[in-house]
């Protein structure tokens, strides 16, 4: 039951290899695989035998070096720009149309004759003596049923005076809500806001996060494909699926709720990346990284002044609303911050940024979550 600390750093090795060979399968003749694979029964047959930790040290040695001498196109000769972006873009065209095809998919109805026909877009008001649902029924009825519930509470006496389509590049589709007061709301304009402020700064982690998640098998070679440039296909999923995710999210929200949440989330996200700066420790050692002057741990008197942030962004949130935000944020930190422990031993900037996207994704599915009344 209790494994001694060797055995766990082996076996995280060799699952870390496990996933080269899938990552990198198709690059691999019979012969090489054959033999990675020997390899890897034999430190699995150590691993169970408890052996000691010279044994387990040069056994993980020669399978490191076998899998770097199986690829060595990859080191000898970088993929050029041309071919790299014709992968990137490749990759995001057939993203987007598995994501078109399977879950999202626009559709503009010719004629108002036909919208009472169409499944699932028929609405009814709930009566007055019936509860709102809870979320587990909730989430049940749109798993089985495709039902979704929404609950609007207008923070002031106005009324829709009537909606216009929007349209980016013919392909982002939008609605906007125009209010008789005046007021305006549009979704996708206020995520490339925030976009262009941070200058995509916590998405850029995010890529590099998850690209080296992804195709690294240990920390060196996890830190290596963070360090590139370059996108790979592991991050171009991760942004899609995180800005889709988010504009699902806020699209969802009560309209009056969008502005409030936009800051909380914001401010409750990278507070959830501060967790990270006083917990854990810096593990890149060159000196030109972007977070190496907040490789220290962050002081107490720091810690509160953040904390004392994002709880001011969460004052004009309903408190169930706020408080499930925060939980599933908090948990989506506590997640990826065991992942970074594991595999790194500690936290780089692209963390940061990553733990940020992923807790403000987190913290808007709270909001449509809240709690049960």
């Amino acid at each position: 039951m209790f494994k001694p600390s060797r055995i766990k750093d082996s076996v995280h090795f060799r699952k870390g290899v496990e996933k080269f060979v899938h990552y990198k399968r198709h690059l691999l003749d019979a012969e090489t695989l054959d033999a990675i694979r020997q390899q890897l029964g034999g430190l699995r047959a150590l691993e169970n035998g408890r052996a000691d930790l010279a044994t387990l040290k040069a056994a993980q040695e020669t399978l490191e070096e076998t899998c770097r001498r199986a690829v060595p196109a990859a080191h000898a000769k970088p993929q050029g720009w041309l071919a790299e972006n014709v992968e990137v873009l490749f990759t995001a065209i057939i993203i987007a149309l598995g994501i078109r095809a399977y879950f999202l998919q626009p559709f503009k109805i010719p004629t108002g004759s036909m919208q009472p026909t169409l499944n699932g877009v028929i609405a009814r008001e709930l009566p007055a003596e019936e509860k709102f649902p809870s979320l587990p029924s909730r989430a049940w009825q749109w798993f089985f049923n495709s039902r979704r519930y929404t609950e609007v509470v207008s923070d002031r006496d106005d009324a829709v005076a009537g909606l216009r389509e929007k349209s980016f590049l013919l392909f982002f589709t939008s609605t906007e809500i125009q209010m008789l007061s005046g007021r305006r709301y549009s979704v996708p304009a206020t995520m490339a806001a925030t976009i262009h402020a941070t200058g995509a700064f916590h998405e850029d982690g995010l890529a590099d996060a998850v690209d080296g998640l992804g195709g690294g098998w240990d920390k060196a070679r996890i830190l290596e494909i963070m360090k590139d440039s370059r996108v790979g296909s592991f991050g171009v999923a991760a942004l899609w699926l995180a800005l889709t995710g988010k504009f699902a999210l806020l699209a969802s929200l009560d309209a009056a709720l969008v502005p409030w949440a936009l800051v909380a989330g914001h401010a409750v996200s990278r507070f959830c990346s501060t967790v990270l700066l006083a917990t854990m420790d810096y593990v890149r050692e060159d000196l030109q990284s972007r977070a190496k002057p907040l490789a220290t741990r962050l002081s107490g008197g720091a810690f509160a002044v953040a904390l004392a942030f994002a709880a001011a962004g969460l004052l004009p949130l309903p408190w169930d609303k706020a408080l499930a935000g925060c939980l599933l944020a908090a948990a989506a930190t506590a997640w990826l911050a065991g992942k970074f422990r594991r595999w790194l031993g500690g936290y780089t900037g692209d963390c940061l940024g990553a733990v940020q996207q992923v807790a403000e994704i987190a913290f808007y599915l709270g909001l449509l979550a809240a709690l049960p009344r």
